[in-house]
Order: C-alpha cells, then sequence, then structure tokens
C-alpha cells in the first residue's frame, strides 16, 4: 500500500518532466528551422541562375537523395579523408535535425565556406569547437 502512494506522485513527475523536454526540444528545433529557411531564402543561389535552378529542384520534398559519390569540385584545397568526413558529419546531422534535404545541400555548397554550414554548427551546439572547424575549411577550400 505504501509502495503505491509513493509510485504515483514519482510517476507523474517522470511524465511531467518528459513532455517538457519533449516541448523545448520540438520549439527549438521549429526556431532553427525558421533561421535556416530565412538564411537560405536570401541566398544568391535562389536567383534564376542554372545552379539556382538545379539547387531548386534537389529541394523538392519528394526527391530521395543518396550520399555523394565524388568529391565536391569547388573544394581546392588538401585532400584530408577525415577533415571532409568531419565537416560532412555536420551537414549530415544538421539534416537530421531539420530533416530538409535542401540544407544538407546548401550546407555543403562552395566547400563548406557559406552561412548555412556556420548556422547549423550553431545549431548543433558545436560553437565551443567552432576554431577547429573554420580551420578545417580552409584546409580543404584553399
Amino acid at each position: 500500500m505504501i509502495r503505491n502512494s509513493v509510485m504515483g506522485p514519482t510517476m507523474f513527475l517522470v511524465v511531467l518532466f518528459l513532455v517538457a523536454a519533449h516541448h523545448t526540444t520540438t520549439a527549438w528545433s521549429v526556431d532553427g528551422l525558421a533561421r535556416i529557411e530565412k538564411l537560405l531564402s536570401s541566398h544568391p543561389s535562389s536567383s534564376s541562375s542554372s545552379s539556382g535552378s538545379a539547387t531548386a529542384a534537389l529541394r523538392s520534398p519528394t526527391l530521395n537523395l543518396k550520399k555523394r559519390a565524388i568529391l565536391d569540385q569547388s573544394c581546392k584545397g588538401i585532400f584530408d579523408r577525415e577533415l571532409f568526413k568531419k565537416l560532412d558529419r555536420v551537414c549530415d546531422d544538421c539534416y537530421n535535425l531539420y530533416r530538409k534535404p535542401y540544407v544538407a545541400i546548401d550546407c555543403r555548397e562552395s566547400c563548406y565556406q557559406n552561412l548555412v554550414f556556420r548556422q547549423c554548427i550553431q545549431d548543433l551546439q558545436l560553437m565551443d569547437q567552432l576554431d577547429e572547424y573554420a580551420n578545417a575549411v580552409q584546409v580543404v577550400g584553399k
């Protein structure tokens, strides 16, 4: 009998905590998505250029994206597989956060030297490692 009277309030607090944590996470992701959407809408590739139309076609929600099989040709720096893997992971994690294919595409644009990549670092709470990522972008994108 004593166990049930203690178990009820404890269970209620655990459920309340989980619901509150879920709502906070959802709100943070929605705010971040709004920032990414605004950043992407002001991006120069959204103009009527050929690369803009290719990017717009890739933004279709019905498109099934596959991993890139080849290295981005805009990366003229040192080829370091580990650095590319690290930078790619940021874009993959950002895609997983927002589930929008164009986020992953625009994050990798210009060999990671863009505002979307920077916003992804901020949204993934990696600002304490910003210098490390900035150096990696400089090495692969020279």
